[in-house]
């Protein structure tokens, strides 16, 4: 069975909450994230939430309109 595609809009607190456990979901496979606020897309900032976190080929968008 192939994985579930997820992208993100919104890294808040909560939308990083939302992230760890979508994270740990081993049929999600979080292909985008998007916040205007780029320090929240940063890899540090996201690691403090999603502890396990790699970039690796996810895109990373701090428009909506540009996705």
């Amino acid at each position: 069975m192939s994985k579930i595609k997820v992208g993100m809009v919104g890294l808040g607190q909560r939308g990083l909450q939302h992230l760890n456990a979508l994270w740990q979901i081993t049929d999600a496979e979080i292909v985008a994230l998007c916040d205007p606020a780029k320090e929240n897309l940063t890899e540090n900032k996201i690691k403090n939430y999603v502890p396990n976190y790699q970039e690796k080929s996810i895109c990373l968008h701090d428009s909506f309109e540009n996705l």
